[in-house]
């Protein structure tokens, strides 16, 4: 009977050191005891991309060289033209960019996928800049004045309607990228740019849309 209690005894021992190492090991995090049925939380924050395309501000998506020709013809009532009036034609040659401004995207301008690899961007509609003139590749190449022009724009020393020029021919040079492919085209180089500098963070999946005209993206 001594025996047999000694032996209860020691498996009891035994069982209870046993318990104290697994327990030092726990807490030691050299065994991990997880839940496999445990709920994991993800966060796909997409506002620091939002603010990186904000911080871009205007992109310059396009560019467009033009050049027009103003042809202008100036008259003076009941007096004959080689007396006084003028006709001048005008080459002017400049650019125009388009742009697209990424200040103005709002809070659902960019949405992503639950599992972080698509994303969809809605952008406002590209714009037209001012036209700028090259005026090294500008030139009158004709003028034709009367005598009271010329004797006027002697004792001026400066064209009385070179400003009226410069005026009609940003006119024309902002018709000319209004009707030509230069806002197609920069939405497509807009979506090529994004689309890349959204697969470089790691989205599989990109769509890039443009809002309505007038719209707010």
């Amino acid at each position: 009977m001594r025996r047999a209690s000694g032996t209860v005894a020691g498996i009891v021992i035994g069982l209870m050191m046993a318990a104290m190492t697994v327990v030092a090991v726990v807490l030691t995090g050299g065994l991990s005891l997880r839940n496999p049925f445990r709920t994991e939380t993800t966060y796909h924050d997409q506002s620091a991309l939002l603010v990186k395309l904000r911080n871009v501000s205007r992109y310059e998506a396009a560019n467009g060289q033009f050049q027009v020709l103003v042809d202008v013809q100036r008259k003076t009532k009941y007096v004959p033209s080689w007396l006084s009036g003028d006709h001048t034609t005008f080459v002017a040659e400049g650019d125009v960019n388009a742009v697209v401004d990424f200040s103005r995207l709002g809070k659902g301008a960019v949405t992503t996928s639950a599992d972080g690899k698509s994303a969809t961007i809605t952008l406002p509609q590209p714009t037209l800049g001012q036209p700028h003139i090259d005026v090294d590749k500008t030139h009158v190449m004709s003028e034709d004045q009367g005598l009271v022009n010329r004797f006027s724009e002697a004792l001026s020393g400066n064209s009385s309607h070179d400003q009226a020029l410069y005026q009609a021919a940003n006119r024309k040079l902002a018709r000319a990228a209004s009707q030509s492919e230069l806002l197609s085209r920069s939405k497509a180089n807009t979506t090529t740019m994004l689309t890349g500098l959204l697969q470089s963070l790691g989205y599989r999946s990109v769509h890039v849309t443009f809002a309505n005209p007038g719209a707010t993206a």
